[in-house]
């Protein structure tokens, strides 16, 4: 199945595939390596537009938050 999730608020749209790579590059620029980064969460907030993430990297925890223009 093919499928394409866009979330919309206060006339503003954002895809799922944006919102992914944005926490992709933001774990590359702190040199993690994707694959074994393990429970990955990932939160948006619309009012704020702020992408906030959060998972494990050689048992610690990692977290971000992306501003999203």
């Amino acid at each position: 199945m093919k499928y394409k999730l866009e979330i919309q608020s206060n006339g503003f749209n954002i895809e799922e595939s944006r919102i992914i790579k944005e926490v992709k590059d933001s774990l590359k620029h702190k040199k993690i390596i994707l694959n074994k980064i393990n429970d990955l969460e990932i939160y948006y907030v619309t009012d704020k537009k702020i992408i906030y993430y959060n998972g494990l990297y050689n048992d610690e925890i990692v977290k971000g938050e992306i501003y999203i223009i």
